[in-house]
């Protein structure tokens, strides 16, 4: 699939995880501000060195 960055939806049931879906191109931004990561730098980061 040659896939560099993907956004993986799971969910928790009775202590299981489910893989849901993966999005080519999930959103992240509104963790930022739930992590205090700075999400958007270390993407560009990463996608330099690919």
């Amino acid at each position: 699939m040659n896939i560099s960055f993907g956004c993986f939806d799971f969910i928790v049931f009775d202590g299981e995880w489910f893989f849901l879906e993966m999005n080519a191109n999930g959103q992240w931004a509104w963790l930022e501000n739930e992590t205090n990561i700075n999400v958007s730098s270390e993407l560009v980061r990463f996608l330099n060195e690919v």
